[in-house]
């Protein structure tokens, strides 16, 4: 909204926020007296201000991704040498090699 806005509120306390693009941007918290005028400037930030923003959220997803695919990169080597590990003792009797004695 440009310009100014005019309105009527009851005596007391009150509190005023500015949100912009779903977002609390600005707010006044004031006590109004009877008849009282009272006025105040707010100021909203230009679009491009929150891109920075958004870039975080980029980076926040980049690294849930790298992460879920090292999990199951981790996941495929674990399954092959849990079943490696399994064969090794039927392997090991067809080449003729015997465990040791206690």
């Amino acid at each position: 909204m440009n310009g100014k806005a005019e309105i009527g509120l009851r005596p007391g306390h009150h509190l005023i926020e500015v949100k912009a693009r779903g977002e609390t941007v600005d707010h006044w918290e004031f006590d109004a007296k009877p008849g009282a005028t009272l006025s105040r400037a707010f100021t909203v930030k230009a679009a491009g201000e929150s891109a920075r923003k958004s870039s975080s959220h980029t980076a926040a997803w980049l690294v849930t991704g790298v992460g879920g695919a090292t999990l199951v990169a981790g996941g495929i080597v674990g399954a092959m040498t849990l079943g490696k590990v399994t064969r090794f003792p039927t392997a090991a009797r067809t080449i003729g090699v015997r465990r040791p004695m206690p």
